[in-house]
């Protein structure tokens, strides 16, 4: 034989042995593993924060380590059914790194059979196991009336509120079943109804229970004892007379005057509105629920232009001793614990709220609160009919189907920013206006509305002024480490 038939028979053995080598390593089970049957052993959060804390469940858009065995050959994954994008350079025989898809269903929008589960596709395997996959977690932004009466329904507005399986009241008493009226399709807000029995007086945050986590309201809510001014009548003192060192003329409590005459009333007590089943005044001398009404009977509201006297309002207003409610308030709380106000209470951390009904469609002028006499910087006005849009301001006429809550942020007065309570107090018995508050209805040009006209036939009523705590609850960090397993 010469060399080439020598070389030719050589070469021809290598190529059946190679044949045969890589037949023989694609038959193997995985490049090594001792069976190509997918095992899932744990799942992992994979974050700058941590790569080493086991999890139960993760959100959207996280990323997340499955390990096990029998995975070197992943090649598709498919959470709820959605499949997520694969990285070939983060798989190997033990492991898998990818992100949870943005896009993947959840809850109510997830087919049953899929929801909550990861499913690993190999060149050898098919296994699916269970995982809670959720969304972004649910907020709450504000409650239509946070003094409701038992057997009434409130709505609680917020993001991402779908999927809702309990809502608890301070107190610890819980909403589940045919107590959640209502949840938007769009998580926009949901609707609860009080429980009938429901006489706890605890204030505090509300907590929404859903598939997606927890979210709190502000620490507002059941606030009795905060109510400052509940009657706006001269002998409203309820025994809390409490002595403010910085003005003399405010230990008598009195806080009730109210201008323009026969405008205003404010001793009302009827039940309204009388239809719906939203909040209503009902005479309850628990809960103070006296009230008062601008103008007296429904008027013409003219349009205030060019004007520089700010209480020029063409309505009238009700006034009342604010140095004398801004002392109040301690004593008032001073046996709450954590809940009490004391002078060194940030002003960050509370909110004056009030509350009122206008009945009709409402679409035009602003309800005001004048903290202290002393001007625009004083002052926040409430506009509700008025919404930000992506593409502005857009008027969405408001038709209340009860009594809402006004809730204005003391910090949100541009002359309290970064101020305690003190501050406040010493403010109202600086003024030079008798120590006066008040609440009025303006009908003048509002930045980003059309030009005002005249309104007719308006009337609004308003009651229980009070000062509570501003406070939002966090939830807990979902990747700190206590919250899970730590592998050593």
């Amino acid at each position: 034989m010469n060399k080439y038939m020598k070389s030719f028979w050589m070469i021809a053995a290598l190529l059946v042995a190679s044949t045969f080598m890589l037949t023989a390593c694609n038959d193997d089970d995985d490049s090594g593993d001792v069976t190509s049957e997918i095992v899932i052993d744990k799942v992992y959060s994979h974050t700058k924060k941590s790569t080493t804390r086991v999890i139960e469940q993760a959100r959207l858009g996280s990323m997340i380590r499955i390990e096990g065995t029998g995975l070197a050959t992943t090649r598709e994954i498919y959470c709820n059914g959605y499949p997520a994008t694969l990285n070939l350079n983060y798989v190997t025989p033990t492991s898998v790194i990818f992100r949870i898809p943005s896009k993947a269903p959840v809850g109510s929008d997830c087919e049953p059979d899929v929801m909550n589960t990861i499913r690993v596709v190999t060149l050898k395997d098919d296994y699916t196991f269970e995982f809670q996959i959720m969304a972004e977690a649910p907020a709450v932004t504000n409650i239509s009336h946070t003094l409701p009466n038992p057997g009434e329904v409130i709505t609680i507005y917020g993001a991402r509120l779908k999927d809702i399986s309990e809502v608890i009241l301070p107190g610890d008493v819980s909403i589940t079943g045919e107590g959640i009226v209502e949840v938007d399709e769009d998580g926009e807000f949901l609707r609860v109804r009080i429980p009938e029995d429901y006489a706890d007086e605890v204030g505090g945050a509300i907590t929404v229970v859903s598939n997606n986590g927890l979210a709190y309201s502000r620490n507002y809510f059941n606030r009795r004892k905060h109510i400052v001014n509940s009657k706006f009548y001269g002998e409203d003192s309820d025994g809390y007379q409490t002595s403010n060192p910085y003005c003399a003329d405010c230990q008598s409590g009195s806080h009730g005057y109210y201008g323009w005459g026969s405008n205003i009333v404010t001793d009302l007590t009827d039940p309204i509105p009388t239809e719906g089943d939203g909040h209503k005044n009902t005479d309850n001398e628990k809960w103070g629920a006296r009230y008062g009404s601008m103008p007296e009977e429904p008027a013409t509201v003219p349009v205030l232009a060019g004007s520089d006297n700010a209480y020029d309002t063409g309505l009238g207003r009700v006034v009342f001793n604010c140095c004398a409610i801004y002392t109040r308030i301690f004593g008032l709380t001073k046996d709450l614990g954590e809940g009490a106000i004391t002078s060194a209470t940030p002003l960050s951390r509370l909110a004056i709220q009030f509350d009122i009904y206008v009945p009709g469609k409402w679409s035009q002028g602003r309800i005001a609160y004048l903290a202290v006499d002393g001007g625009p910087d004083y002052m926040q006005s409430y506009t509700p009919w008025l919404v930000t849009t992506s593409s502005g301001q857009e008027v969405k006429p408001v038709e209340m189907d009860g009594w809402q809550t006004v809730t204005m942020p003391l910090d949100k007065f541009p002359a309290f920013k970064g101020e305690t309570a003190l501050f406040l107090q010493k403010a109202a018995a600086s003024g030079e206006w008798t120590y006066q508050s008040f609440i009025t209805f303006y009908n003048d040009t509002i930045a980003g509305a059309p030009a005002p006209t005249e309104i007719p036939n308006f009337i609004f009523y308003f009651q229980n002024l009070r000062i509570v705590p501003y406070d939002q609850p966090e939830v807990p960090d979902e990747d700190e480490e206590a919250e899970g397993e730590v592998v050593e």
